[in-house]
């Protein structure tokens, strides 16, 4: 895919925050480089183009696949959090019900 068909299907996907994984898939990359062709090409933060989604977004309608990938990437309940604006509780229990441990960060000598 062009750059320019990139931020096309961003900007016309029903959830442009899934389309960035899918994006991701189809063209063998990370969310991270579909972001940068993003900014790139629109001269914005893709986190400033989706803030106008944050304050409608409901747990029910956080995308599992982009919420999943983040828990993979090791990405705490208060990170994922904010990526979705909603409250750290609602992560929990979408955490819980997905029967995913909390993803903690350790030291070097095993200590939290």
């Amino acid at each position: 895919m062009s750059a320019h068909e990139v931020v096309q299907s961003f900007r016309q996907a029903k959830n442009p925050k899934s389309q960035l994984v899918i994006l991701a898939q189809l063209n063998c990359c990370t969310v991270e480089t579909i972001r940068e062709i993003i900014e790139n090409q629109t001269g914005t933060d893709v986190r400033e183009l989706l803030k106008d989604l944050r304050p409608n977004t409901k747990i029910s309608r956080i995308d599992t696949d982009y919420a999943i990938y983040l828990y993979r990437r090791g990405y705490s309940d208060t990170q994922i959090m904010a990526e979705f604006g909603v409250t750290r509780s609602s992560i929990c229990r979408w955490r819980k019900r997905h029967s995913l441990p909390p993803n903690i960060r350790r030291s070097e000598n095993g200590n939290i």
